[in-house]
């Protein structure tokens, strides 16, 4: 029988910001929520799970479960933003380490013990605006159906694109990845062409797959429009 899981409160900072829609994924209990309007989250955790911090604009942050987290019965977590090729990211630790001193304040004022069975109130959640639609934690299960009934050959044959338009709506290549639909088949025959790694494509592997995409999505617009 596994560890029971308690819920823990959180908050996702980014230079003294909240982090609003990121990705909050229990990867070992695979569950997930995302962060509301102020950047706060709240998910079920035991020691030693591990939890990924996950949004387009940022780096993935891990972090395992401590029996320190797990006392404190809360997490505030900072991300870094993916650094551009035109400016190098520098974090401040002065105003950052006083930022999080009063989010530890904020936090003492909680009642643990008569919010712990009221669920946060997640509004983008409510408003439909997960990703515009995307589930990781569905995504993973998808792309394990796509090649569950594969043999090794077949896996080892199968094109990149074929788990991609399965596993994917058309929506994503639209609104997340900012292609036009009649770029869409264009796109998917380049990936099929450049991915580095069939890695990308196993479970698990789905933070990594839905950043390259949107990497690559963006190298495909700019070289259309350099023609």
């Amino acid at each position: 029988m596994g560890q029971e899981r308690k819920l823990i409160k959180g908050q996702l900072i980014y230079r003294n910001h909240n982090v609003v829609a990121a990705n909050v994924v229990n990867n070992t209990a695979q569950l997930n929520t995302i962060t509301d309007a102020e950047g706060a989250f709240e998910i079920p955790v035991a020691l030693g799970d591990e939890v990924v911090f996950s949004s387009v604009q940022y780096l993935i942050r891990t972090v395992e479960i401590t029996p320190e987290i797990l006392k404190k019965n809360r997490l505030i977590i900072t991300v870094n933003e993916k650094i551009n090729a035109l400016e190098e990211v520098v974090v401040t630790p002065e105003n950052t380490e006083k930022f999080l001193d009063l989010k530890e304040e904020e936090f003492e004022s909680y009642d643990y013990n008569r919010d712990k069975s009221t669920k946060l109130e997640n509004t983008i959640v409510t408003q439909g605006q997960l990703r515009n639609g995307l589930n990781i934690i569905n995504i993973a299960k998808l792309i394990a159906k796509a090649v569950s009934n594969k043999s090794q050959e077949e896996k080892q044959k199968l094109k990149p694109s074929e788990i991609l338009t399965y596993v994917f709506r058309d929506e994503f290549f639209v609104n997340d990845l900012a292609l036009k639909n009649d770029q869409v088949t264009g796109f998917l025959e380049h990936i099929d062409k450049n991915l580095p790694s069939q890695q990308l494509l196993k479970t698990g592997q789905q933070f990594q797959l839905i950043d390259y995409l949107i990497s690559e999505s963006q190298k495909y617009i700019d070289k259309l429009n350099e023609k």
